[in-house]
């Protein structure tokens, strides 16, 4: 979208900036008085806050989780592997693939 030279001076004089205004285009709702006006209040803002640190909280159990396995994995190869042996449903012994 192309913006005006009053748009741009007004973003600076009001400390408005490129990625504020991305935001409201965004997640902006339509004024039912003016559909030419996008509103992005306080309330959208901590609504979609609120929603963003869930997000981010699940990404960062998922990367704990991912380094876990990681640290397990590198653990396993140190050791050289492992052997598991099951049978009917039941683990019945495990050893050092080195052995």
């Amino acid at each position: 979208m192309h913006s005006t030279h009053h748009f741009k001076t007004r973003m600076s004089q009001r400390g408005i900036t490129g990625d504020m205004v991305n935001l409201a285009l965004e997640y902006g709702e339509e004024d039912p008085e003016n559909i030419a006006r996008l509103v992005f209040g306080r309330r959208r803002a901590t609504q979609l806050i609120e929603e963003k640190q869930r997000q981010v909280r699940a990404k960062e159990q998922a990367l704990r989780e991912e380094k876990r396995e990681l640290k397990l994995l590198k653990k396993l190869a140190d050791k050289g592997g492992i052997v598991v042996v099951a049978a009917d449903a039941a683990l019945i012994t495990t050893y050092n693939l080195a052995a």
